[in-house]
């Protein structure tokens, strides 16, 4: 004798199923949601990596004469990029948000090498991140 009807779907079945498919749409959308903002991290500080190799690059084409040191007593010395004279990054693309700034300095006493630092800050989840990329230029480089 078959005391239990096994014929179409109970609503304790509908519930289990809807439940299961509610945590994996949430878990999968908190995945691609993650997934989204460290790639909008990650392309940021692209960008901004990419602009300080770029000025960085303009830099080292200029004449060694043209480099004025910007270093003043205890200051990092940072110019920002209008702030500049040389004439080479005048044509610089600068996304909006970024900030290029600049500092030129004697490696040592002699002056026959200067140091290029370029830092590029931006904003990201309210806090300025910096890039900062520095090298050498040599007098008859």
């Amino acid at each position: 004798m078959n005391l239990k009807n096994s014929k179409g779907v109970t609503g304790i079945d509908i519930a289990i199923s809807v439940l299961i498919l509610i945590l994996f749409v949430s878990l999968i959308t908190g995945l691609f949601y993650n997934t989204s903002v460290t790639t909008k991290k990650i392309n940021r500080k692209a960008e901004a990596t990419n602009l300080a190799i770029n000025t960085i690059e303009r830099m080292k084409l200029e004449d060694f004469s043209n480099l004025k040191n910007t270093k003043i007593g205890d200051d990092e010395g940072k110019k920002e990029r209008s702030e500049s004279n040389i004439s080479t990054l005048a044509d610089l693309d600068v996304p909006k948000g970024y900030k290029v700034e600049i500092a030129v300095e004697d490696y040592d006493d002699g002056s026959a090498v200067k140091i290029i630092k370029a830092y590029v800050t931006y904003m990201e989840n309210n806090q300025n991140q910096e890039i900062k990329i520095e090298t050498l230029k040599k007098i008859n480089d």
